[in-house]
């Protein structure tokens, strides 16, 4: 028993040794292209462009989990995104900055605590000053601030693979 135990803690141990290790340095710099991209992405005046931009830093088989209270997790594809992005272009957001403002990193990944200010619309809920859920409309504006705290999981090439997305 103890033979298969050994065994199997020298190929996993020699499989992470195996993975090509980001330094922290270069994790920093792809948390800020990824915010970058991400900011260009949602503003009034976004292109097609924006969207390939933010889509090349993912992985194909990326999987990007959402959490928010009172919701079920949602776990989305690259193609389901892509999809998502192309039918919200220029009519969701009038404008959005997300700025990092803390972070940590790890083997291949990152977290990050990012602010994001935005305004938008279509966002089917939010958190109030007492951190309740609320619906809002989908021809209503909402102006506001908002923390989220972001895991963000790199493959051997560099892009992303896996995205968890959770309120702050």
């Amino acid at each position: 028993m103890y033979k298969y135990i050994i065994c199997f803690l020298v190929i996993v141990s020699i499989q992470v040794g195996a993975m090509e290790r980001f330094s922290a340095q270069e994790l920093l710099q792809y948390a800020q292209r990824y915010v970058e991209a991400k900011n260009k992405l949602q503003q009034i005046n976004s292109a097609e462009q924006d969207i390939n931009n933010y889509l090349a830093l993912l992985s194909s088989d990326i999987k990007i989990e959402t959490v928010f209270p009172d919701m079920e997790p949602v776990l989305t594809r690259k193609n389901e995104l892509k999809d998502q992005m192309f039918r919200a272009l220029g009519n969701e957001y009038d404008y959005s900055e997300m700025n990092i403002q803390e972070s940590m990193v790890g083997l291949n990944s990152i977290i990050l605590k990012v602010t994001e200010k935005s305004k938008h619309k279509g966002i089917v809920s939010f958190l109030d000053e007492h951190k309740y859920i609320r619906k809002i409309g989908p021809d209503r504006f909402i102006e506001g601030e908002i923390t989220f705290v972001i895991t963000l999981q790199l493959d051997q090439r560099g892009l992303i693979e896996f995205m968890s997305i959770r309120l702050g």
